[in-house]
């Protein structure tokens, strides 16, 4: 059966997945995947379903298990089944479907899918080809294999709180369960590598993903200075390398990102103050970071004297890598986003009309794709166990009184 996408053209058509994970580092994997085309079949427990279902946000603040904006945005373009894979019969049902599947991705080590008969031995031994992929907080081996993570102990094991806040005050999280996206994302690669391989090679393996090790990698300043001169960097994020700002603007923000002897030349001439260039005390790179405060007061005014935008645009004349920090309204209202047509409306899963979502971020022309909506709980249970198990309404209608669908 096909994806649920709104198109059929997608790069990754003929990939078939299926996401019996949860929460967001999982799912999001498998939602990258699917709104480029893959076949992603979701697999959630009978009643209750992901408990990403019950994060939320949810719209006028009233929950619902179809409701939930993280787990709509989590797993779109997926269709969805509802499982008991910890019954016998339920078990069966899903190793039947893994015969014909590409791909497996998982939420739990691969010692705990083993621990019911879902591992990886299972799993290969029923179908060689098989990827099976496990998106976890600490991975399947070594001393915290099998830790329970949440987005803020990623961020703490992973480098990002020791650094994130101002010197002095408590190490805070990064905004946004960022670290279970970033998971996800490497997964999905990782998870199309492992397909590479197995096209060429023929056979599938286990990919073992860590959030931890990926917020490492991810964070890669505080990491390689420690890697590299056996030093953790101060906890001073309102300051970075070069040294980089948030400059406040007449009507917003913009971070100022100048990390090159270059494009700390062109900073001052931007803003009309070379004469910063040729003060001996700001003449290297390590004493313009100590010295970062005093910096930003000297360029303040000028910033606060013009839009954030007419700043953004003129500095990238200059060459100057600006960033705009817009409000949740405006991005919905930048003009190159719109004009990519990155915003895509989708059904929504809740109740009637569409919802707008982000498009897939990856443009391809010659395989175009676009986000096809997330499933409600149990949507195609009936249509997947009678249209690719070939059991009967009746069969299907005695699994679901025994609680197994």
């Amino acid at each position: 059966m096909p994806s649920p996408a709104s198109t059929a053209s997608g790069p990754l058509t003929a990939l078939r997945v299926l996401d019996i994970s949860e929460g967001i580092a999982g799912p999001f994997a498998a939602k990258l995947l699917a709104d480029l085309g893959a076949d992603v079949l979701k697999v959630e427990r009978p009643g209750s379903g992901d408990i990403a279902r019950t994060f939320g946000p949810f719209p006028d603040t009233a929950p619902g298990p179809d409701a939930s904006g993280t787990y709509i945005y989590a797993n779109t373009s997926k269709r969805g089944v509802t499982l008991d894979t910890t019954t016998a019969r339920g078990r069966d049902v899903f190793l039947g479907l893994a015969r014909s599947y590409d791909i497996v991705v998982a939420s739990e080590t691969e010692p705990e899918l083993a621990a019911r008969g879902l591992g990886w031995d299972t799993l290969s031994q029923l179908n060689p080809r098989l990827v099976l992929v496990t998106v976890t907080g600490f991975g399947s081996t070594g001393p915290y294999a099998g830790w329970a993570t949440t987005h803020l102990v990623n961020c703490a094991v992973g480098g990002w709180a020791n650094t994130c806040g101002l010197p002095g005050k408590d190490p805070i999280q990064a905004g946004g369960n960022v670290t279970d996206f970033i998971a996800g994302a490497y997964a999905a690669v990782a998870t199309l590598l492992a397909h590479e391989h197995r096209e060429r090679e023929g056979l599938g393996q286990l990919v073992d993903v860590s959030a931890m090790e990926s917020v490492l990698t991810a964070a890669l300043l505080p990491t390689m200075l420690w890697e590299y001169a056996a030093t953790i960097p101060e906890r001073k994020s309102q300051r970075t390398t070069g040294p980089s700002w948030i400059m406040e603007c007449a009507d917003g923000y913009v971070g100022a990102n100048v990390l090159t002897g270059p494009q700390w030349e062109a900073m001052c001439h931007f803003i009309g103050m070379p004469e910063i260039l040729d003060d001996p005390q700001y003449q290297l790179p390590a004493a313009r970071m100590l010295l970062a405060d005093e910096l930003h007061a000297k360029m303040a005014p000028w910033f606060k004297e013009r839009s954030a935008s007419e700043v953004f645009h003129e500095a990238g004349l200059w060459r100057i890598p600006f960033g705009l920090i817009p409000s949740m309204t405006e991005v919905l209202e930048m003009e190159q986003l719109i004009d990519r047509d990155f915003f895509a409306q989708i059904l929504n899963p809740a109740g009637a009309g569409t919802i707008p979502t982000v498009g897939v971020p990856f443009k391809l022309p010659a395989a175009p794709s676009r986000p096809g909506p997330a499933p409600r709980l149990g949507e195609h249970t009936g249509e997947v166990l009678t249209g690719l198990l070939g059991l009967s309404a009746a069969e299907v209608d005695e699994l679901r009184a025994a609680g197994v669908c």
